[in-house]
């Protein structure tokens, strides 16, 4: 590959978590110049399922055959759990890991691989911390053959550029964290930041009371609890049942629950889902856990949602007219807009919000209201 066509693959990564779709296209590139079926970048944390698994040129329902007969599982994947041990940035090839020999007779390659579309492989470690390993990979057909030594030394030569670009992912979405906290705090409410796992990020000084001395919550290992009464289990598992759904799995995105105080007083906790930019990498909170006494006023609420989903001050009042029960054409004439602008007005409200009706949008409201 000529060294301004590897400048080129290189400029790609780098901008890749800066632009929409940029990781997608910067992984077909990467397909395309090793000429390989497809390209995949995959990150797990404490758990052993991956967390975000983003493969370019293999059709979804293969995919989803293929983490179901456990491809995504070390122990049943060797080219996994080989990834998962090596070396930094040491490239591995199925030859380096498991002998031709050996495959003829490896459920892997011979039940589960077969399943992808994928008899090849040349991948590499990229991460490796306490709480996230992530791995880079191309994945050939059978026609395709092993990577030869030229694509060898192209995936070798740009896997650096893959981890510094993911590098500043993380570093972007860290400062995302910083501004969603700012902007709670700014409100004086009492909110955690959660990610995909559950575990708290980031909260606001109001929160923060709610945790220290007798506080009715606490943090263990880094996970919200309930100090007082029997809301344990509930509260962890409405925690982790909104933080962990995202795209197609995506089924609830909300919770409520009541927990008390050491005078017995309530306390209502809205749980509810932080909608995920439009980029397989993300790390950003999941969920917003917010605990309060009383209902909030209209203006603290309109900005709550502005902070919370992006929202213009026109569209975050025109969410609350919505929730309020009025019909776009009456919010209009309320309004003293045109129809056209509502609509326009509620179709960047569903995007913002991850939502398709009328009814979606205020569900996913209510939580906030």
């Amino acid at each position: 590959m000529a060294e301004a066509s590897l400048l080129d693959l290189i400029d790609t990564f780098n901008a890749a978590p800066f632009q929409k779709g940029g990781w997608q296209q910067a992984l077909a590139d990467l397909a395309s110049s090793t000429q390989s079926r497809a390209a995949q970048l995959i990150g797990f944390s404490e758990g052993s399922e991956p967390f975000f698994d983003c493969v370019t040129g293999v059709d979804p329902e293969w995919l989803h055959l293929f983490q179901t007969a456990g491809g995504g599982l070390p122990q049943i994947n060797p080219r996994l759990g080989a990834g998962l041990e090596a070396p930094l940035l040491q490239t591995l090839t199925d030859e380096s890991i498991v002998d031709r020999a050996q495959r003829s007779r490896h459920a892997f390659y011979n039940e589960v691989l077969p399943l992808s579309h994928t008899a090849h492989f040349c991948g590499t470690n990229l991460i490796r911390e306490t709480d996230m390993m992530v791995g880079l990979a191309v994945l050939r057909q059978a026609h395709e053959g092993e990577i030869t030594e030229p694509q060898h030394r192209l995936f070798s030569s740009v896997a650096p550029h893959v981890r510094t670009a993911f590098r500043t992912q993380l570093l972007l979405q860290d400062h995302g964290v910083t501004l969603l906290t700012g902007s709670l705090e700014a409100l004086a409410l009492s909110a955690f930041i959660c990610d995909h796992e559950g575990r708290v990020q980031s909260l606001t000084p109001s929160a923060e009371m709610l945790v220290s001395g007798i506080g009715p919550l606490q943090l263990q290992a880094g996970r919200l609890r309930t100090r007082y009464g029997g809301a344990q289990q509930p509260l962890s598992e409405a925690i982790h049942e909104v933080a962990s759904q995202r795209g197609a799995n995506q089924r609830s995105t909300s919770r409520h629950l009541v927990v008390r105080e050491a005078s017995g007083l309530p306390l209502a906790i809205d749980i509810v889902q932080v909608p995920t930019l439009d980029c397989p990498l993300d790390f950003r909170p999941r969920a917003l856990v917010l605990v309060r006494k009383h209902k909030h006023s209209r203006e603290t609420t309109r900005q709550l949602l502005t902070a919370a989903f992006g929202m213009t001050e026109s569209e975050a009042a025109v969410a609350l007219l919505l929730a309020d029960g009025f019909h776009p054409e009456t919010i209009a004439e309320r309004r003293q807009v045109s129809s056209g602008t509502v609509r326009m007005q509620l179709k960047s409200l569903y995007a913002k919000c991850d939502v398709h009706s009328q009814i979606e949008l205020v569900a996913r409201l209510r939580p906030l209201l």
